[in-house]
């Protein structure tokens, strides 16, 4: 039995949600699989997985707090607390993005405290956190035995630029540290959004021909006990049309406004919006006294399963970052319904996996016609009823979306022969 330890960040986050599927492949096939993951209120155990959980940042804790604590003067305390952040930002821009030197030694002793409980044979560091992609580093260095794995679900040099950054210095500052974390991985792997960027900027690193590309692993058809996550009646008005978004909402990420504005153009009164986001979020003013929108706020991850299964259709709100593609998107695709998605970018980084999916509909906000993309949503609506996409059909499309397909990468490395 082959035993890969897994350098993770919040098990509730995109990135955990995206390896809990990851860790329920290798254990089916076989794997002994040990996690190092944010102090949170989850399980000891990931499908059999043993998980260590490390205390988090303040900062971390701080936003987990907020979003059980959706008082004014919650908001207030909040809003102070994240200026803070923020002049700690400012002083520790020298050495970004390694910001949390305390935490990181937590995590990296927790690591190490497994190396020396059991023989691990790979690796697995899960960028982000920064935290996992140093301690990975770290464990090569005194372990060389062990394989390591250094994966990209976001992108360090190309991808969000923090307050006070520019773009091109947070370009250079990530490739630094990539040339310096990356000289012993044995395989890294980014996602097909990033790949312009490392063709641009990482084609001459000594590394580079140790890139792999693979998709976002969250193409996998979800437990029943997710599928159950919450009752039909509870969630969502089963006689009304319901449009249905799922995921954070960042405003320089993505921002829903546009989508709004078009909305607000429906009339129809049975047509319903439900936004389910994992944190504290309000409505913009306009559309707050619009009795046809919802916002659930931190729904458990089963819950937010099931509002997929039940939606008539799904929303996404596109990404300003060409290189970050949403988990979501591929969980949306796995429920089988019909897309509508925004696009605020020309290179909107979900149009390729879209433009795949037999119902879709693009609403061009970078070109903005409200009315235009009104009558086309409308329409949209109106042809889509009742049809639904194969789980099977974009499988076979879209298998290096998969987690299966990942596994079978870290088999590659390691030497192990599959089950698959």
């Amino acid at each position: 039995m082959k035993t890969v330890l897994i350098l993770m960040g919040n098990e509730s986050s995109a990135n955990g949600i995206c390896i809990s599927r990851i860790v329920k492949v290798l254990s089916a096939d076989g794997y002994r699989v040990l996690c190092v993951a944010m102090d949170g209120e989850g399980s000891p155990v990931i499908y059999g997985a043993e998980i260590v959980r490390v205390k988090p940042p303040l900062s971390a804790k701080i936003s987990a707090w907020r979003g059980k604590h959706p008082g004014k003067a919650a908001g207030i305390l909040f809003k102070l607390l994240l200026m803070i952040k923020k002049v700690k930002l400012l002083f520790l821009r020298p050495t970004w993005p390694l910001i949390y030197p305390v935490f990181m030694r937590r995590y990296h002793k927790a690591a190490e405290a497994l190396f020396k409980k059991h023989d691990i044979d790979c690796v697995f560091s899960v960028f982000t956190p920064f935290e996992a992609l140093w301690t990975g580093h770290q464990l090569k260095k005194k372990h060389p035995g062990a394989k390591f794995i250094a994966y990209f679900l976001d992108s360090l040099s190309g991808g969000v630029v923090p307050r006070f950054f520019s773009k091109e210095s947070t370009r250079k500052r990530g490739l630094k540290w990539e040339r310096k974390l990356l000289a012993n991985a044995d395989r890294i792997v980014y996602i097909k959004a990033s790949r312009v960027h490392h063709e641009r900027h990482s084609a001459g690193e000594v590394y580079y021909d140790r890139m792999t590309m693979l998709g976002v692993p969250a193409l996998a058809v979800p437990d029943l006990a997710e599928k159950q996550g919450g009752e039909a009646h509870a969630l969502l008005d089963g006689r009304k049309l319901n449009l249905v978004y799922t995921g954070s909402i960042a405003l320089h990420i993505r921002d829903p406004e546009y989508f709004f504005r078009i909305f607000s153009r429906l009339r129809d009164p049975d047509i319903r919006l439900t936004l389910a986001v994992p944190h504290l979020y309000r409505l913009p003013a306009p559309y707050s006294d619009d009795p046809r929108i919802t916002v659930k706020n931190s729904l458990p991850h089963g819950q937010v399963m099931a509002l997929l299964g039940q939606a008539n259709i799904l929303v996404n709100f596109g990404n300003k970052l060409p290189s970050m593609v949403p988990s979501k998107l591929f969980e949306y695709m796995a429920a089988g319904g019909p897309i509508v998605s925004t696009c605020p970018i020309e290179n909107e980084p979900c149009i390729p996996y879209l433009t795949q999916y037999p119902l879709h509909l693009l609403l061009r906000e970078h070109i903005p016609d409200i009315e235009r993309d009104a009558a086309a949503l409308k329409k949209f609506i109106h042809a889509s009823k009742g049809r639904s996409v194969a789980f099977d059909t974009m499988r076979e499309r879209m298998f290096e979306n998969t987690p299966e397909a990942l596994v079978k990468l870290i088999g590659e490395v390691i030497g192990y022969s599959h089950s698959m």
